[in-house]
């Protein structure tokens, strides 16, 4: 068997699944202030991590900046420049 192709590499690619629910959440509440493409960072950061709720700066774009926390947690809230500041955080933090 040869080298394979990059059609056939691209087929077996894991494509991240997103859930509708927070899809729907994230877009209905934030829709209007962020792009399709921040809607999806934060629904699919969501459903890596469901225990995780991240939301814009409230005068977000002209203050650029993504609060986060744990839910059910005393934990106090975190901010990140970007959506992939919040989730290097995430991704950090134990269980």
């Amino acid at each position: 068997m040869g080298p394979r192709r990059p059609s056939e590499q691209a087929a077996e690619a894991v494509v991240p699944v997103i859930d509708p629910v927070q899809h729907k959440r994230v877009n209905t509440l934030y829709g209007k202030c962020l792009t399709d493409d921040e809607v999806n960072e934060i629904a699919q950061l969501q459903t890596d991590f469901p225990d995780w709720r991240v939301w814009p700066h409230e005068l977000y774009p002209d203050h650029p900046g993504f609060f986060f926390r744990r839910l059910r947690t005393n934990q106090p809230f975190q901010r990140a420049d970007s959506i992939a500041g919040a989730r290097a955080f995430v991704e950090g933090q134990p269980g």
